[in-house]
């Protein structure tokens, strides 16, 4: 067997790519800069969008307001409402003045940011593309409120509300409710599964020259394009589907997929395409978890049977992103361990709840799934400090180096576990 090719022959092959992607980062930044400019020019400025999201919410000084997310083409929004009552839901189409005197670049360049306004207005306007009516269809099947959120999470990348949200921290399973790499893994071998029989099928009778991997892979990859077109380009999705496509150019190419370069180039390509991703936590983790599954496969690939592999690497990533994760949401609590069983689980109930959906009866498991999400053991915050977080990433680099090294690492993620 050919051994697979290397992603670039030299060094200075390597320094020429990274140079041209960091060029184009700045050229786009640059020209998001003067975008900026123009946004905040006037002081306050008039933009119409969706309404992702209304929380009712008090302040301290016992008033009540609403918490809003208005999604326009170019950005998130994330604003207030000084009233008891508001006169539009989401899913309308709403125009808003926003205050944009105080607003840093670094805030518009994450395309999600804060800023007050007011003059919130419906537009009254019909939009309902296909993933409203996709999100009507999935709530009609439900009656609870939680389960609505939760599903049209799963499968339209809608916002979390407070309480579902914080279900998911105790439980440990964000990755699972935030669509990402994961899902498009599953997403991806599920429908190659599917669809090879049938293009085999077809391949041997009419066009046995085609190469089956190539063409399934594209259709493959097209169907993940309108997916990820549908929900609105979501980062960590984003950032699964344009490492799909470069590793299936390098599959095709015989070039070696599981490498780090292989990563750094992703993560390369991404970012100087869309610099704003700089700035989202939420794509750092799914690049921190593709990380880890390569650190994993990269010290342990030959060493065990499949069946082994499957629970090792979930142990592996769990404790692997304890302390990146810790960092941001200090909450800690033993039912997150849960979330080892409950991501081999999800790999049929994703799929399996999403054809329940199609024929209609994604209900059926509500009864369920509602009081298991609600249920709670005993938890506290474990504050991971900035010195801690830098010395395990840097910890973990050297672990590609010495597997001593990266199991050291990995294991510290047990530490706030023991803190509790």
């Amino acid at each position: 067997m050919m051994l697979p090719l290397r992603l670039f022959a030299n060094k200075k092959e390597v320094a020429v790519c990274f140079g041209v992607l960091a060029l184009v980062f700045a050229l786009h930044v640059s020209l998001i800069y003067t975008q900026y400019r123009s946004f905040v020019g006037e002081g306050r400025t008039y933009v119409e969008g969706e309404l992702l999201l209304s929380d009712a919410r008090v302040s301290k000084n016992g008033k009540p307001y609403f918490a809003l997310r208005v999604k326009t083409n170019a950005f998130l929004l994330y604003t207030v409402a000084w009233k008891e009552t508001l006169h539009v839901r989401p899913g309308e189409q709403v125009s808003v003045v926003v205050i944009t005197e105080k607003l840093r670049f670094l805030d518009f360049l994450s395309k999600r940011f804060f800023a007050p306004s007011f003059s919130l207005h419906a537009l009254h306007v019909s939009e309902e593309g296909v993933a409203k009516r996709l999100a009507y269809s999935i709530w009609a099947q439900h009656e609870s409120p939680k389960m609505q959120a939760l599903y049209s999470a799963l499968f339209l990348a809608t916002p979390v509300p407070k309480a579902l949200r914080e279900d998911v921290l105790y439980w440990g399973v964000s990755h699972l409710v935030a669509i990402s790499g994961f899902h498009l893994g599953v997403l991806l071998a599920l429908g190659y599964g599917v669809v090879r029989p049938v293009y085999r099928f077809f391949q041997s009778r009419y066009f046995p020259y085609r190469n089956a991997t190539f063409d399934v892979g594209v259709v493959m990859l097209g169907l993940a394009f309108g997916y990820l077109w549908l929900i609105g380009f979501v980062p960590s999705f984003l950032r699964a589907f344009v490492m799909a496509v470069f590793g299936f150019f390098l599959l095709m190419r015989h070039i070696k997929l599981l490498s780090f370069g292989t990563l750094a180039l992703s993560v390369g390509g991404i970012l100087a395409l869309f610099p704003h991703l700089v700035l989202h936590i939420g794509f750092w983790f799914s690049v921190l978890g593709v990380f880890y599954i390569f650190l994993y496969l990269h010290h342990f690939k030959e060493r065990f049977s499949a069946p082994v592999h499957a629970v090792l690497l979930n142990v592996w990533v769990f404790l692997a992103m304890n302390i990146p994760v810790h960092y941001w949401f200090p909450l800690t609590s033993w039912q997150q361990v849960g979330s080892i069983p409950l991501s081999l689980v999800f790999i049929g109930f994703y799929p399996l709840s999403g054809v329940l959906h199609v024929m209609g009866f994604g209900g059926v498991m509500d009864g369920v799934l509602e009081p298991f999400l609600a249920w709670r053991m005993e938890g506290a915050d474990v504050p991971t400090p900035l010195w801690m977080l830098v010395g395990y990433l840097g910890l973990s680099l050297l672990g590609v180096r010495w597997r001593f090294l990266a199991v050291g690492a990995v294991l510290l993620g047990a530490v706030p576990f023991l803190l509790l």
